[in-house]
């Protein structure tokens, strides 16, 4: 499905007003008393807000479910874990406001809001997606990211949803690796390749999105390889893969959010395959990230 510049900005406006509806102006007084009150709910082991089930122990010290299985026993008072829930505790948490768990961000607001606003969050905290290639120590946030990767890594970001490549000499060559980064409707995706034939004969591709971002906006790639481009009826191409980017929200970040979440794809093709595709020795290739559909279930959201 492709989408205009126009219908994408009218779906993520509209999603972003709903979230700017959810503030609610409060007093200072208020605000502190609630920031006091949150506290009480922060886990003592991971120290982050727990949310229902909230497990408490003998002598009613909370922990968070994920905390609790991996804990023998309670790690204030070291008595033993029991499976006693604080069902006063779990009632009142979505009447109590939580902050943005990201530094440098103010908003506060109910945990399930918050869970939301966190997928636009311009201060979701991230490390430099090229660091392992070049070696990068640059920590920030998706606010700064782009603005670092213009001024440190320019020959490596891509303002654009479709690009043409050429590695030159890719038949010749034992040995290569390649790390592209694209920038398209603000969102920041990463496309790995290589291959080393002294280990293996087959050439490995990794797509990733960075970061955070509008969970209801899917995105698809696709990778083309073709002797020449724009390809037409006498070009020899072939379609090497097309998918579902999936998004990054621990590969690259501060805050590994959920481990069990999916957060690359992973796709190789035989070195021999691609050869007969070079143009004198060059392979030419293309990618293309574009708007896949936009889904309307708010079960797409990480809270």
């Amino acid at each position: 499905m492709n989408l205009d510049r126009r219908t994408y900005e009218i779906y993520v406006n509209r999603n972003l007003d709903i979230v700017q509806k959810m503030i609610t102006p409060i007093t200072k007084k208020e605000y502190e008393l609630e920031q006091q009150i949150a506290k009480e709910y922060d886990c003592p082991v991971c120290f982050q807000p727990t949310q229902p089930p909230i497990m408490m122990c003998s002598n009613s010290h909370i922990i968070c479910l994920n905390c609790w299985k991996q804990c023998i026993k309670c790690p204030t008072c070291r008595t033993p874990k029991t499976f006693t829930r604080a069902f006063a505790l779990e009632r009142l948490h979505p009447l109590i406001s939580f902050p943005c768990s990201f530094e440098g961000c103010s908003y506060t607001a109910t945990a399930s809001h918050t869970g939301i606003h966190e997928h636009f969050c311009p201060y979701f905290p991230v490390r430099c997606p090229l660091g392992d290639a070049y070696e990068c120590q640059w920590e920030g946030n998706m606010k700064t990211l782009q603005n670092h990767l213009k001024e440190c890594h320019p020959d490596n970001v891509f303002f654009t949803s479709h690009v043409v490549f050429r590695s030159r000499l890719f038949k010749r060559s034992h040995i290569k690796s390649y790390n592209i980064i694209f920038v398209v409707n603000g969102r920041i995706f990463k496309l790995d390749w290589g291959y080393d034939l002294l280990k293996s004969p087959k050439v490995r591709f990794r797509m990733v999105a960075i970061g955070n971002g509008n969970p209801i906006v899917m995105y698809n790639f696709t990778l083309v390889v073709a002797h020449s481009f724009p390809i037409d009826v006498w070009s020899k191409s072939f379609k090497l893969y097309t998918s579902h980017v999936k998004q990054s929200s621990n590969n690259y970040s501060v805050m590994n959010r959920r481990e069990d979440e999916q957060v690359q794809y992973n796709f190789d093709e035989f070195f021999g395959r691609l050869v007969p595709f070079c143009d004198n020795n060059d392979l030419l290739y293309s990618v293309n990230i574009e708007v896949s559909h936009i889904s309307m279930s708010h079960r797409n959201f990480r809270i």
